[in-house]
């Protein structure tokens, strides 16, 4: 104890401390939760997912309304590591992260689930993983994903052909919807076989 200074000085003292600390962790936990920034935008189960913010402390993260794998939050609250759950369904999924004082962020664009890449096999059987927009009007352009879809022949959108298509890679193609396709699964052909899309294409009119 200091000289000069009485039980009851020093009593009021480390109360007016421990106020003060109590203050600034009342003021640090009541911030508003923020998700500035998140990458990868797409991955396979099991991949992780880091979210850069303010205030994430407690945040649960679900991939299209299910739990992801594992949450990882740092301590001082400005990143979130996560990681696709099994349940999360292939194609397009909405992440939602929720915090402790009811705020509820959601990402701005889907994340994309995509397959576990099957291992080669010797008749380069193509496959369709994803595709995107989901719904768009004739004349514009999807981005189909996959595997050995390079050599393609042919891209339906419902059953009716694209008249153009290219294939920059051989695991992805860029086609154009043609005027008079319909809503429904979409098609590629190689000269090995045919690969169909998970799930179907819908067409937008021209009004929408």
């Amino acid at each position: 104890m200091r000289r000069g200074m009485t039980y009851a000085a020093m009593i009021a003292l480390l109360g007016a401390l421990a106020c003060a600390l109590a203050g600034s962790a009342v003021a640090r936990t009541l911030g508003t939760p923020t998700v500035t920034a998140y990458a990868p935008k797409s991955g396979v189960i099991g991949n992780t997912v880091k979210f850069t913010g303010t205030d994430l402390q407690g945040a649960a993260v679900n991939f299209g309304g299910k739990p992801a794998g594992t949450v990882t939050v740092d301590p001082s609250g400005t990143s979130i590591v996560a990681s696709v759950p099994r349940e999360a369904t292939t194609g397009p999924n909405q992440i939602t992260i929720s915090f402790p004082d009811g705020t509820i962020w959601t990402s701005p664009e889907m994340f994309l689930v995509n397959e576990t890449q099957p291992k080669q096999t010797s008749n380069l059987t193509p496959k369709i993983a994803s595709f995107g927009p989901l719904r768009a009007k004739a004349g514009s352009n999807v981005t189909i994903k996959g595997w050995n879809l390079g050599g393609a022949v042919w891209v339906k959108f419902g059953g009716v052909k694209a008249t153009t298509f290219k294939v920059p890679a051989s695991g992805k193609i860029i086609a154009t919807v043609p005027a008079r396709a319909h809503s429904g699964k979409i098609s590629v052909k190689t000269k090995i076989g045919v690969a169909t899309s998970p799930r179907a294409f819908t067409l937008a009119s021209a009004a929408t």
